[in-house]
């Protein structure tokens, strides 16, 4: 993925910059942002289905149900105000490449395809793309798809972040990244005195 000089800007601020795009003529959601954890950490926790239930907002269930190679059958609920959503996805994961793609086989929505994309960004970074197309089965008009990609993503791409920092291994590497992570806020700090 190519980053231009604005959106490396808004990384740079700890924005998670989201949009829609166009995925092979299907319109998805995306949200990028940068996770201040190396790749390693970031995979773990994107990786980590069975602990899903933890991390993850409005996860009540999160279970791997099969496991052969490189592909993952996995089952979870998620809990909304109308009802709950759940699926099956079948993951396929290239951890060579840093990529998660899915497809969702079964569920009480009409379909799930998604993708997540981890590439170094700097020292100790990763740069985190997750990009989703999720149907209910009924129109939904695009305010509200906008919304919904607005503020869910966001929550996402933090809980990801949470999850990475907390489970990344101690020391100097990790250390130095949240030293660099904390001098930038003090900056936006004083300037909002």
């Amino acid at each position: 993925m190519e980053i231009d000089d604005t959106l490396r800007a808004r990384l740079d601020r700890d924005e998670v910059v989201t949009s829609l795009v166009n995925v092979d003529g299907q319109e998805r959601a995306q949200a990028i942002a940068v996770i201040d954890a190396e790749v390693a950490a970031v995979w773990d926790a994107i990786t980590d289905y069975d602990r899903y239930v933890e991390f993850m907002p409005h996860t009540k269930e999160s279970r791997i149900l099969e496991r052969k190679g490189r592909v993952i059958r996995f089952r979870s609920v998620l809990g909304f105000p109308v009802r709950d959503v759940w699926y099956v996805i079948r993951l396929t994961l290239n951890e060579k490449a840093h990529r998660v793609d899915w497809v969702m086989e079964e569920g009480n929505i009409k379909s799930n395809v998604g993708s997540w994309a981890l590439s170094a960004y700097g020292k100790h970074r990763t740069c985190a793309v997750y990009t989703v197309s999720i149907d209910p089965g009924f129109f939904v008009p695009k305010f509200l798809l906008s919304k919904a990609t607005q503020g869910t993503l966001p929550m996402l791409i933090r809980a990801v972040r949470d999850r990475a920092a907390a489970t990344a291994k101690p020391g100097p590497v990790h250390a130095h990244a949240a030293e660099d992570h904390a001098k930038p806020k003090r900056k936006r700090a004083a300037k909002g005195e």
